[in-house]
């Protein structure tokens, strides 16, 4: 009877919950540019996502969520997805190290990355079933493209106090991945470099899912040394507010 069921309204009719049946729930958010291939399931996301070049269709906040419920021991009530960040969050900042004069200034001009996996497909859960996010199937590093290009017409100033941000201050969303030692690279351009481009290598580190990378490009007359800062991503990156109609 319907007061051992939970219903629900699906393709114009009625349904009903068996308490003995697990049901499985995915979300992709947001929906609406997510690229899912075509071997998705309820229980199982397959997706693919591309950024970082020019054309790219990806930068965005990719978050996924994956439950299971069983009415006879968990009951019937709402089902509560818990979303999680698919991608890695990178900002760069610049400025002179504090070994240099503090009335030196310049301005910086452009900025890319280079030798960095920029395209790959998401499985969740991942390959071994537990519920965690796997990157595989990757299109390997790209060793030929300016990846995550930005410039400023003007230029954005910085002192040995005062940081110079590239992309307007705000993350970029990359591919979870490992990256070796001497690998990947931040090459840029200043206003007293002009067109001489500048470079330093990323620390050998892996970009795990759901954390934030910060990094700081400390210049001196004579070395660039890049450090980061790793912290936890809490907060949703969204242009949408998500609504319950």
């Amino acid at each position: 009877t319907e007061a051992y069921y939970w219903r629900y309204y699906t393709n114009g009719t009625w349904e009903y919950w068996k308490p003995m049946s697990t049901y499985k729930f995915r979300a992709v958010y947001p929906g609406d540019k997510a690229n899912l291939e075509s071997g998705s399931t309820s229980s199982r996301v397959m997706l693919d996502y591309k950024t970082g070049v020019t054309g790219a269709p990806d930068n965005y906040d990719l978050t996924v969520a994956y439950t299971e419920r069983t009415p006879v021991t968990e009951g019937y009530g709402a089902v509560p997805l818990t979303f999680n960040h698919a991608l890695a969050a990178v900002s760069v900042k610049v400025r002179y190290n504090d070994a240099v004069s503090s009335t030196a200034s310049d301005k910086l001009m452009a900025l890319y990355f280079r030798n960095l996996i920029q395209s790959a497909t998401l499985f969740f859960p991942s390959s071994d079933r537990s519920k965690t996010i796997d990157w595989s199937n990757n299109q390997g590093i790209n060793y030929t493209d300016k990846l995550y290009s930005w410039s400023d017409t003007d230029g954005i100033s910085f002192t040995n106090s005062t940081l110079a941000s590239a992309f307007g201050g705000k993350y970029i969303f990359v591919i979870p991945q490992t990256i070796g030692s001497k690998q990947a690279a931040i090459y840029f351009q200043t206003q007293e470099s002009g067109t001489i481009v500048n470079l330093g290598y990323l620390p050998a580190i892996t970009w795990e899912p759901g954390k934030i990378y910060d990094y700081t490009l400390l210049i001196s007359a004579s070395s660039i040394e890049v450090v980061v800062t790793i912290k936890t991503w809490t907060k949703f990156e969204s242009e949408n507010d998500i609504t319950i109609s």
